[in-house]
């Protein structure tokens, strides 16, 4: 038996997220977006090594947060809701390179309908002002 931890609900899709780290999905937006259904949840195909802690789903797109405060997008993209620089449609889940290049960890994500956010988790150096 799957327990799962972590579930998201998309426009006509939904996610879960195990215990296990593994990501299952149904509904029509994880197939070819062709009026296509995946009736039965099944099991989304995971770079190697990926351990994910938290998962968003948008009306026909999808976030993944790792352990490591990466990020993995997948889905309909003509918004630039991946966070790729483009508005190409991407079937698998393919991490953001803009965070890691730029030395961003991020902390938690979430989706709106067509778009994505991320919040970030900086470490700030605090000097301290003597007033006299």
């Amino acid at each position: 038996m799957l327990k799962v931890r972590h579930v998201a609900a998309g426009g006509m899709h939904s996610l879960a997220l195990t215990y296990t780290g593994e990501l299952w999905a149904w509904g029509q937006p994880l197939c070819d977006f062709n009026n296509t259904q995946q009736r039965l949840p099944a099991p989304v195909a995971l770079p190697v090594g990926c351990k994910l802690t938290k998962i968003a789903a948008g009306a026909f797109h999808n976030l993944a947060l790792q352990e490591d405060g990466g990020v993995l997008a997948w889905g309909r993209n003509e918004y630039g809701s991946l966070g790729f620089g483009d508005v190409v449609f991407t079937s698998k889940p393919a991490y953001i390179t803009f965070f890691p290049e730029k030395g961003i960890k991020i902390t938690d994500v979430a989706c709106g309908g067509w778009h994505s956010t991320a919040i970030t988790r900086y470490a700030l150096k605090i000097n301290k002002i003597k007033l006299n």
